[in-house]
Parts: structure tokens; C-alpha cells; sequence
């Protein structure tokens, strides 16, 4: 996919109006009686914000991930809010943000397990390799993980999918493939401050934000002409374009030019004492209603959160009647070389929920105390931004998962996973949301394949393997 960040405001505007954007809105919100076990303060994004900032889109730093403390759950979650504020700060050398500036690099697919790193300098658009379509990847694509299975929004948006990760991780893989790391840090991401400093020996320079240590990052996007394009974070990009004629095989046709908007996020990072990762989701507000969680109230007592199905969803529709049997989106198309309908099926769109909201069971009493970390940090956070007039004050933390003392992951089952065991993006893994069983597999977490069981450490990251190294 090749990007740009000059938005044809009037032209977007119509288009808006032509095809008609939610009106009603619905937006997914967090119960103000709930015990705020892990709520950030405005002294908190005081000390976040790069140069003490407090406009509107401002930028942060990244938090310093050496410095880490793995004592509390409530630690990894502000990790991920401080993170993704970063992530999504504006970019100081051109236009756009920090997660797709001079310090981090775009994955291309090439299909075949062939990836490389591109560089976007801001001098031209260039190639945002996404995940989907097999060949030459340099367009993008459409498909997800654990089948290729194609989403739509509700508008008949495609959902496209991004891969990016930063420059310590691009210098890492390239130092490593070439036999120049030894002992811990052959076989392991760097995770604290002296196997940063010795990776920068051996690469012989000094990293940018070296104390954000190794990042990589998974993104999801609809075209922003469907959506409200001011609640988003947008860019311009080429994706490929379809012939849309027949309601079950959609041959692909070149490419168009089309605005996106960001819908989902994983941020995955190393941090101290965490060489498996900390795997941090984010979705959009307007993305998909929660199913019923409980959650603490500040009287100290469980309540149940019912899910709020009003209003215009960017990919639900209904809930199914009551009596019937969990709501789990199945597959409507699949892509390959265009995107094809699954059989008896036709293209189109699917009613889409958080399963497990905050990556745990829903309706589950047990869950209130651990669900109310992220009920008042999303609560605090996103109320905050949202007052200062923050774009990413419409984006909420759904989850993260991590291993006790930083084992690697031998399976999503794993008695050392700490977090939300059943961890899932509405938007980045929509079909194998637990329990359901798409392509005859049934997943809980992200470690059911980011796992040691990969055979080796490093390949936790899916792409290290046939990652070329920079040249």
C-alpha cells in the first residue's frame, strides 16, 4: 500500500455525504461507579507529554520499558496506554506519525514468507506492505490471520491490515541473521538497557528512543469515507481494488487511492525482564459493542456492564435473538488472489462483537476486580484526551497478555500467562474469538501461535524468519 498524509478534504466530505455516515452514534463507554484500581491521573500525561505539551494531538514520550515493573497488572497496562499515546504522536520530520516515521519500518509481503523492510522518509508515498492477498505485496492486502479471512464493515469498507515494527528491531534482526550477537542476546529480543547498549556496539551506532527497546506493531484500517474521518487517526493510501460485480468472487483490478482510518492496533514490546513480549490491544470506540463483563464499583461490590447495542457500529449490526447460542462472526469470504466467498456464503459484511471483553470470560463475577484495571484506566484516560479535543481519546486499551516472570509462551494455555487469556482484536482477529472454531482451530490468546512451540524463540515475531535483513 503506498501512504500519504495530504487528506482532500472536500472531495472526502462528499463522498461522506453520498454514501451516508452513521448518524446515530455508537461508541463503546466505561461505567464512572467503578473502583479505580488503575486510573491515569493528569499528573500521569503531564509526565507522559514530550516537552510537558497538553494540546490536542500532542506528542509523548515512550515510556521507558528498562525501567519497567512487572509487579502489577495495572504496570502493564499503563505501559500500553504511554505507549500507543507515542506510537500515535505526530511525527517532528514530516507529516504523519511516529509509528510510521524515519525510525520505524513497514513490512512488505511478498508472499511465500518473504518479507523486507521499507523505509517511509517522506519524500514520496511509499510501500506499506499489509497483510493478505499472496504475491507481490508491495499494494497490500485484505486477509487476517489463521485463514486470510476477509472483514467488511457495515458500510462495505474492506478492512486492510499493516505491519510495522521499529528501528531496533529491523537492526537486531539484521545483526543477528549475520552471527554478530552472542550468548542471551543471540536468541533473545533485547530486553533492558545493556543488551540495547550491546546491540548498539555491534551495529555501531546509537538508536533513536532506544529506551522504547524492540517494537513491532499490527495495524487495521477502513476507508475513512465510511466513517466520521475526524474521530479517526487517517492517512492516504493506495490498496487494491476489486471488481465488485459478482456477489462472490471479487477478482483484484490494479489499485485506487483511498483515505483510511485506523480501527484497531497491537503493540507488541519487550521491556525489562520481558523478552516474550508485552502484547497491548487497542480498538476504536465505534468499532463493535462489548458483550456483558463485571467490574468493580467503587463501593467495592460486582455489577454487571450490559452491552449497549444503539446506534450506528462501524462493524455490528444486531444481536441475535434472545435464547440462541453466542454470538460468533463466521467467515463470509476468504482472499487469495482476490477475495472469494466461503461456500453456500456471499461477500458482505458480518455482525461483529468483542466476545471477551478486556481479553477475559464474559459474564464471569470472577473477572470484576481484574476487569476494573482497565474499566478505570480506559474510563480516566480516554475522558481526559477527549476534554483536550484528542482524536485518541476514541481509542481504548481492549487488553493485554504477558507471561508471569517472562517465560516464553509454550501454548495459549500456558499456566504463566498473566492477563486477558483470551485476548482478541474485533477487528485483527474478528473470526477466532474464543471459543469460536473457524478454519477447524480454536485459539484463546495471541501464544496459541506466538509460541515457543514456533520452534524458536525469536519466531514469537511470525515475520523473523523470512524477514530479509536490511541491506
Amino acid at each position: 500500500m503506498l501512504k500519504t498524509y495530504s487528506l482532500a478534504a472536500a472531495a472526502l466530505a462528499a463522498f461522506v455525504s453520498s454514501v451516508g455516515v452513521n448518524t446515530a452514534r455508537a461508541e463503546v463507554t466505561f461505567p464512572n461507579d467503578v473502583y479505580a484500581t488503575c486510573p491515569i491521573t493528569p499528573g500521569d500525561l503531564h509526565q507522559w507529554a514530550r516537552y510537558g505539551s497538553e494540546g490536542p494531538n500532542g506528542p509523548f514520550n515512550p515510556p521507558d520499558s528498562d525501567l519497567f515493573d512487572d509487579d502489577t497488572n495495572c504496570n502493564f497496562y499503563r505501559w500500553g496506554a504511554q505507549m500507543f499515546l507515542f506510537l500515535t504522536s505526530p511525527n517532528t520530520a514530516h507529516p504523519g506519525y511516529v509509528f510510521d516515521g524515519p525510525f520505524f519500518y513497514d513490512v512488505i509481503n511478498h508472499g511465500n514468507d518473504d518479507f523486507t523492510f521499507e523505509q517511509f522518509l517522506g519524500d514520496a508515498p511509499n510501500a506499506f506492505g499489509v497483510r493478505g492477498l499472496k504475491g507481490d505485496e508491495a499494494i497490500g492486502g485484505t486477509g487476517q490471520a489463521g485463514g486470510g479471512d476477509v472483514l467488511l464493515s457495515q458500510k462495505g469498507s474492506l478492512t486492510y491490515y499493516g505491519i510495522h515494527v521499529n528501528e531496533a528491531y529491523a537492526e537486531y534482526l539484521t545483526a543477528q541473521k549475520a552471527g554478530q550477537l552472542s550468548g542471551a542476546l543471540n536468541i533473545n529480543f533485547p530486553s533492558d538497557q545493556p543488551e540495547m547498549e550491546e546491540l548498539q556496539k555491534v551495529i555501531g551506532k546509537q538508536l533513536p528512543y532506544a529506551e522504547a527497546l524492540v517494537l513491532e506493531l499490527k495495524t487495521s484500517w477502513v476507508d475513512a469515507r465510511t466513517v466520521d474521518a475526524s474521530r479517526y487517526l487517517v492517512i492516504n493510501a493506495e490498496v487494491p481494488a476489486f471488481d465488485r460485480s459478482s456477489a462472490t468472487d471479487w477478482p483484484q483490478m490494479g489499485t485506487e487511492t483511498m483515505p483510511l482510518a485506523m480501527v484497531g492496533m497491537h503493540v507488541v514490546g519487550t521491556a525489562k525482564g520481558h523478552p516474550e513480549m508485552i502484547w497491548a490491544s487497542f480498538e476504536h470506540v465505534d468499532n463493535a459493542p462489548n458483550l456483558s463483563y463485571y467490574y468493580m464499583t467503587s463501593a467495592r461490590q460486582p455489577a454487571l456492564a450490559m452491552p449497549d447495542t444503539t446506534g450506528n457500529w462501524t462493524f455490528f449490526d444486531a444481536m441475535p435473538p434472545a435464547g440462541t447460542s453466542p454470538m460468533i462472526a463466521t467467515v463470509a469470504a476468504t482472499s487469495d488472489t482476490g477475495i472469494a466467498a466461503v461456500a453456500g456464503k456471499t461477500i458482505g459484511p458480518v455482525s461483529v462483537v468483542q466476545m471477551n471483553p478486556f481479553g477475559l470470560a464474559p459474564e464471569d463475577m470472577n473477572t470484576a476486580l481484574a476487569n476494573s484495571d482497565l474499566v478505570s484506566l480506559n474510563g480516566s484516560l480516554l475522558n481526559m484526551l477527549q476534554q483536550r479535543g484528542d482524536v485518541r481519546g476514541n481509542y481504548y486499551q481492549i487488553g493485554s497478555i504477558w507471561t508471569q516472570k517472562g517465560q516464553m509462551p509454550t501454548g495459549d494455555s500456558d499456566p504463566n500467562i498473566r492477563g486477558g487469556d483470551r485476548l482478541a482484536n474485533s477487528t485483527l482477529e474478528t473470526f477466532h474469538q474464543y471459543p469460536d472454531e473457524n478454519n477447524n482451530f480454536q485459539s484463546k490468546n495471541c501464544f496459541l501461535c506466538h509460541s515457543t512451540s514456533s520452534d524458536s524463540d525469536l519466531k514469537i515475531s511470525h515475520i523473523y524468519s523470512g524477514l530479509q535483513p536490511l541491506p
